[in-house]
């Protein structure tokens, strides 16, 4: 269900660069806030892509943007949602802006209602009603899914106090702040904007919708192989078979659980961690067979609960054969803490709940996957969900699976 207070709804699916229509971004809630589109080229890097952003319309970073200048003026009272799928396409320039509501002239910090996504330097940020976020690029909000409120980037950066109350000029801008700033490179798949500050609820239902369309339109995850998917929850500790955690894959990679007591702090969780597998750092580990197989692709859903000690391991690859491949996440060894890597080397480290290693498929033969061990001490952590996939991953591909393994746990969430 879209909420009523939806007033501008864009789709970059379908379109096309031969059409007669193709400078125009049709506003699909009826409101008629179209967009008009200056300055693209009208091929695959500066117009409608069917290859690399399949469906996106992408910006070429030099002089493309997009312009309403009718646009419904917000105000601090009812707050704003603006919602996109999109993704940056290299190094943010100076002066890269996704999406702007308000003037467009250099006047702009008393005027804007929202500004998403702006870089200026070397400084990061986003703007409600005058208030200010200032972050780094390690705080930008990863994956296609982005979202911000007139409280807040994201659901996890808060705005201050603002300093005005009000949007002044009817405009909305996209891939630019103000008409003579560096335009911006990046793809955009869709776009919302709401009149009001969406509920936490409101906006996971609009995200499933859009990752859902994504989805389907892009064929995103067609040809992935799962190795193996194990998940925690909906598991308890009266279950017959609560010291197997079954691979979903169907491929047969069950872990085995060992010197679990089966209660809140060493067993399924149904408090502070709802539905995790909670390991006590004692003596509880869980371990595979050889799993022998090529592994591209290592997502995980997991929290450490205590602080990392030297030698300890959350989730990590054990060698039984002569083969040096090793996934891991989650580990401190010589007094240096590891996210996720093969080896010594870091691969696209994530903070926790989510962790994913994406790399050229690696042959597991002989090597067996472990739970809150390795070759050393026993890790305290809250295990929810794990998939290996046999391809590397792509970006895109691996944001989607997240979002999959998200919509899980809070299906689960809601019926229990």
């Amino acid at each position: 269900m879209i909420p009523p207070s939806l007033i501008a709804r864009y789709r970059c699916y379908g379109g096309d660069n031969n059409a007669a229509d193709r400078g125009v971004l049709k506003d699909l809630s009826g409101n008629g806030n179209d967009i008009t589109l200056n300055n693209f080229a009208w091929t695959e890097q500066s117009g409608y892509n069917k290859s690399d952003y399949k469906g996106a319309l992408v910006f070429d970073g030099v002089d493309d943007y997009g312009l309403c200048d009718t646009f419904p003026v917000l105000n601090k009272e009812d707050g704003f949602t603006v919602i996109a799928l999109r993704k940056w396409i290299g190094d943010m320039q100076n002066s890269a802006c996704l999406c702007a509501i308000g003037t467009g002239d250099r006047d702009w910090a008393s005027k804007h209602a929202a500004v998403l996504e702006y870089k200026e330097g070397t400084t990061y940020y986003n703007r409600s009603f005058g208030a200010t976020i200032h972050n780094t690029s390690d705080y930008w909000a990863d994956g296609p899914f982005v979202y911000m409120t007139s409280k807040s980037y994201n659901g996890e950066l808060d705005f201050p106090t603002v300093t005005h109350t009000v949007q002044v000029d009817p405009t909305l801008k996209l891939g630019m702040l103000y008409k003579d700033t560096q335009k911006t490179p990046f793809a955009l798949y869709a776009l919302e904007v709401y009149s009001r500050d969406l509920s936490e609820d409101e906006i996971n239902r609009v995200r499933d919708r859009l990752m859902e369309e994504y989805l389907r339109e892009t064929n995103c995850l067609d040809g992935l192989e799962y190795v193996a998917e194990w998940q925690t929850y909906g598991k308890t500790n009266t279950d017959e078979d609560r010291d197997v955690l079954k691979d979903l894959s169907g491929n047969g990679h069950d872990i085995t659980l060992y010197n679990f007591d089966f209660t809140e702090q060493s067993g399924y969780n149904t408090a502070d961690y709802k539905g995790a597998l909670v390991t006590d750092g004692v003596d509880d580990y869980g371990r595979t067979t050889a799993i022998d197989d090529e592994v591209g692709t290592m997502i995980c859903r997991a929290v450490p609960l205590t602080e990392i000690n030297d030698g300890e391991y959350y989730i990590e690859s054990h060698n039984f054969g002569s083969s040096d491949s090793r996934l891991y996440w989650m580990r401190k060894s010589d007094g240096n803490t590891y996210d996720i890597g093969l080896g010594n080397e870091l691969k696209n480290s994530a903070t926790p709940p989510y962790g994913c290693l994406s790399r050229e498929p690696q042959d597991m033969t002989d090597i067996a996957l472990n739970l809150a061990t390795g070759n050393g001490l026993k890790a305290t952590m809250a295990f929810y969900h794990l998939i290996l996939i046999r391809q590397k991953c792509t970006v895109e591909q691996v944001d989607c699976l997240k979002w999959l393994m998200d919509k899980k746990y809070r299906d689960y969430l809601k019926n229990n």
